[in-house]
């Protein structure tokens, strides 16, 4: 029995892999062009360092990645419906928070309104088209449940890296900004949202495919 998982109906793959390619295409584009900004206002040390410490840069990685590993056909782990779940989520949710947290604290211009266009919109709007082009109906609430770790784990990452350095990548995690109570607020509740978004997203029906 051929194996689902969104590869199923081989010869409506190309134009997935081709959609994917795209899509990986754009996202090293912006993520080199966001750390050249960094870079260039920063020096180099500095400026990765701050680049590898926002939710929406690791995120547009992972999404750049699994989008890389599609357009090439490649099966394995981060490929997998769970995994697709996880950066389609989280890509999502970068999208959503920015521009309902985030958006009107700053006017980005010129080749940084580009970087922050593509990384906060363009990629969210068509990673989420991907996955759902290749939605198969299999997930589980399991499968949503595991997509936490990678919020979760990127707010204790953050507030290591906070306390470290004193730097925080959204005013949300900041315990100086909100004090302890008010941050520990602020993280159950987007927490639950983006359990609500992953698991909405797993009891969606699967991709209805026109027959051969």
């Amino acid at each position: 029995m051929p194996e689902r998982d969104g590869w199923a109906m081989r010869g409506s793959m190309k134009g997935v892999k081709i959609f994917a390619g795209l899509i990986a295409l754009m996202g090293w584009t912006a993520l080199l062009l966001q750390a050249w900004l960094l870079v260039g206002q920063m020096g180099l040390g500095e400026g990765l360092w701050r680049f590898l410490g926002y939710f929406t840069i690791l995120t547009n990685i992972g999404v750049a990645v699994v989008a890389s590993l599609l357009a090439l056909g490649h099966r394995g782990a981060l490929t997998r419906a769970r995994a697709r779940l996880v950066f389609t989520a989280a890509i999502i949710f970068v999208g959503a928070a920015y521009w309902a947290l985030l958006a009107g604290l700053w006017q980005p211009t010129g080749w940084q309104l580009v970087a922050d266009i593509i990384l906060h919109t363009l990629q969210p709007i068509l990673f989420a088209l991907l996955w759902w082009r290749m939605h198969d109906g299999n997930l589980r609430t399991r499968d949503a449940a595991a997509a936490m770790g990678w919020p979760l784990g990127y707010a204790g990452y953050a507030l290591l890296r906070g306390a470290n350095d004193d730097w925080y990548a959204y005013w949300f995690l900041d315990p100086e900004q909100q004090g302890l109570g008010g941050m520990s607020v602020s993280l159950l509740a987007l927490s639950f949202a983006f359990f609500l978004l992953a698991w909405g997203m797993s009891r969606l029906p699967p991709y209805a495919r026109s027959p051969n």
